[in-house]
């Protein structure tokens, strides 16, 4: 390929890749790598991309591929770190990330993922200095702020707020820099009792976060009417045999900011258990399925589905899994989303055990509004999406109750927190699990909990949380409105 013309699509698939439109960067890079497979450049942005589709195998491999060629690139060496800590490979990832810093002592962002690392392990004081690296390395790497804000909550007049109060007033409208320093200052102004400027950042972040023109409504109607068309009782009858078990999955799912963390950190504490966090395999494996057969009325695939596939990806599934723990019987798969799965799951891993978690509705919708989930999360951003949201996912719960009644236990939370030894016992018993006395500490597990839940898990059970929302009633009003609309407030 011309250098000039190389040049030029990587560019354009760089500026694609930062607007998030990642398959037709993807096609682009391709182009290139068509031309110089051993282009090292091209293998590494095609490993961001196929990092940020969740493929983290695909990318680790790039990422190696790119690195045989030129090993001298920090930046590659960073994103290996990445998302070798994304495939529990915490060893590997801290490897790979001070290698990157051998090459580049400034690189922010390698800092920054060993301070996820640790902080995440529950060693707050080695994870406060990688963030204290990070921002004097790079002081403009915004998320950086975010983690050390949420992680130290500093007073208002501490250097660090200050520096984030000159960079927001840099900013005309504050969203050049995205919501990221907005949802900092809400962990310093909370912590200082400043409910209004609290809120006025909140509601900022959010505002910058939510994007008007996605359709997702539309789309998660789509969904939910074809969970209620297809997943039928006559389709879901026909299971994979209990004879192709390898281990027996744990599925824990609800809504996110529900207690899913939680509940998987007491299984993780379990001596029989491994504690899978969230593992995004399932649906994909079963995407990836649906889209190679054929489809019917606007269905890719499920219709015709055969128990040749159906095995297929139960074999799928449960190799991946229990390859993050060999000869574990028992394994905890925490990916909320999955209570979309939960017909095909009884289908695909009938031995599976489903445990359904739920929160107070307005309790768990100003936790996903206040927290800086994922952009992914389009119905996080706004009150009344949450809502909407909500009414929909209870729509889907209460098919699976009469469909496949009986596949799944419900678990309270605010009667986890309020009666763990009691909660704990029951749904240790539905899983086949014997009762251990450490349980009850599960905060003293140390691992990585990769979600912003990962500060909570590492501490005592705790019952403040329940009813937080009602102090706040007057901000939340359209959220309070929108739930009483639905029928759903205190349901």
């Amino acid at each position: 390929m011309i250098p000039q013309l190389r040049e030029q699509k990587l560019t354009e698939a760089f500026g694609l890749f930062q607007q998030g439109k990642l398959p037709e960067a993807g096609l682009l890079i391709k182009e290139v790598l068509d031309q110089d497979k051993q282009d090292p450049i091209a293998l590494h942005l095609l490993g961001q991309i196929s990092q940020q589709q969740g493929n983290y195998d695909i990318a680790r491999d790039l990422y190696r591929e790119a690195l045989r060629i030129d090993p001298g690139h920090a930046n590659v060496w960073g994103h290996l770190g990445s998302v070798l800590n994304d495939l529990r490979d915490d060893e590997g990832a801290e490897e790979a990330l001070n290698k990157a810093l051998e090459l580049n002592p400034k690189l922010a962002r390698a800092y920054k993922s060993l301070a996820d690392i640790r902080l995440n392990q529950g060693d707050k004081k080695k994870g406060i200095a990688y963030l204290e690296k990070a921002l004097e390395a790079n002081p403009n790497y915004l998320g950086t702020y975010l983690k050390y804000c949420l992680t130290v909550k500093p007073p208002v007049d501490h250097p660090v707020v200050e520096t984030i109060k000159n960079k927001l007033a840099q900013e005309k409208d504050g969203k050049g820099t995205g919501s990221v320093l907005h949802y900092a200052l809400t962990y310093v102004y909370e912590n200082a009792g400043d409910t209004e400027a609290f809120f006025k950042h909140l509601h900022l972040a959010n505002e910058i976060s939510r994007d008007p023109e996605n359709d997702w409504r539309e789309r998660f109607e789509g969904q939910v009417r074809n969970i209620k068309t297809y997943m039928t009782p006559e389709f879901l009858s026909a299971k994979v045999s209990e004879d192709k078990k390898l281990f027996t999955p744990i599925f824990i799912v609800g809504m996110p900011r529900s207690g899913t963390s939680l509940t998987d950190q007491i299984f993780a504490t379990h001596s029989q258990c491994f504690g899978g966090d969230e593992l995004q395999y399932f649906e994909k494996y079963l995407a990836r399925l649906t889209e190679t057969v054929s489809e019917v009325d606007g269905i890719p695939g499920y219709p015709s589905l055969t128990m040749e596939h159906l095995e297929y990806l139960a074999s799928q599934y449960q190799q991946r899994v229990q390859s993050l723990a060999p000869g574990v019987k028992f394994i905890s798969d925490k990916m909320p989303w999955n209570y979309r799965n939960i017909g095909m799951i009884t289908k695909i891993l009938p031995w599976a055990k489903i445990i359904h978690i739920y929160r107070d509705p307005l309790d768990c919708g100003y936790s996903c509004y206040r927290n800086p989930l994922s952009k992914r999360l389009e119905f996080t951003c706004g009150m009344e999406d949450y809502a909407y949201y909500r009414s929909k996912y209870q729509e889907i719960m209460d098919h699976w109750q009469e469909v496949v009644p009986g596949s799944f236990i419900d678990l309270s939370y605010e009667q986890l927190v309020t009666n763990p030894e009691k909660e704990i016992r029951r749904i240790l018993e539905y899983c086949g699990l014997p009762w251990e006395d450490n349980l009850l500490n599960f905060h003293q597990t140390r691992r990585q909990v990769r979600t912003i839940s990962s500060n909570q898990v590492n501490r005592p059970m705790y019952q403040d949380s329940i009813g937080k929302a009602q102090k706040y009633k007057k901000q939340l009003a359209p959220m309070v409105k929108a739930l009483e609309e639905y029928g759903l407030l205190g349901k």
